[in-house]
């Protein structure tokens, strides 16, 4: 099967680059030094990608039997590849390529949330940080030790401790609010920092019970589906 290039869209934007380097009255070899430092990293990620992908379906092969002919002609998979593909070009970190590869090898294996779901997912590869997937995976793996937690001070200074460095308080507080918003995790109840507290996640006269701080069933869904659960 042959993996899905953009060399339409990479030689355009190479012209246009090319273009406008040109107008400007530099020396011709510095002018094609500037285009090769744009140009060759590009390429290297694509072949990057390329051996990531191929490998991942080579697992899929040996673990479930399909062939690349069969994955080829399956539609959703090829969806879930370009779009992988394109987050993968604009990202350097392991941690994401990773978590794209093992992403694409559960859809090629039907090992996948409801579709929606899985490209939801895919979104969420995209926008969050290496950190956001740190901190996600770290609160999973020690649930027990968050459950009972009743402030992000207390969170905090447990991450610092699993994680074996300091977070920046107001990076912290930003990657917690982001995990919340996209139901990754719960929070609701747990009280921010004093830095930044308001009051109003204190809880009227106790007659509500406070729902405990930790990893959602679709945080916990999203980790298995990048490889983390």
């Amino acid at each position: 099967m042959q993996v899905p290039r953009e060399e339409a869209k990479s030689e355009i934007a190479v012209a246009l680059v090319k273009g406008a380097l040109q107008a400007i009255p530099i020396a011709g070899g510095l002018l094609a030094e500037v285009v090769n430092l744009f140009v060759n990293p590009a390429e290297k990620r694509k072949e990057r990608w390329l051996m990531e992908v191929s490998s991942a379906i080579e697992n899929v092969h040996k673990e479930v039997g399909l062939v690349p002919d069969v994955l080829q002609k399956d539609e959703r998979f090829i969806s879930f590849l370009y779009q992988a593909t394109q987050i993968a070009l604009r990202n350097h970190r392991e941690e994401k390529i990773r978590a794209l590869r093992e992403a694409l090898e559960a859809t090629a294996k039907g090992d996948m949330p409801e579709e929606d779901t899985a490209f939801q997912f895919l979104r969420y590869v995209d926008e969050l940080s290496v950190t956001h997937l740190r901190v996600l995976g770290t609160l999973n793996k020690h649930d027990g030790q968050f459950s009972h937690v009743k402030t992000l001070e207390q969170v905090l200074s447990q991450l610092e401790r699993y994680l074996g460095g300091s977070i920046e308080r107001a990076h912290f507080r930003s990657v917690i609010k982001d995990l919340e918003s996209r139901s990754l995790i719960l929070a609701v109840d747990v009280e921010d920092l004093p830095e930044f507290s308001t009051g109003q996640n204190i809880l009227v006269g106790g007659s509500s019970a406070a729902k405990p701080f930790g990893v959602t069933s679709l945080g916990r869904s999203f980790l298995k589906f990048i490889g983390e659960g």
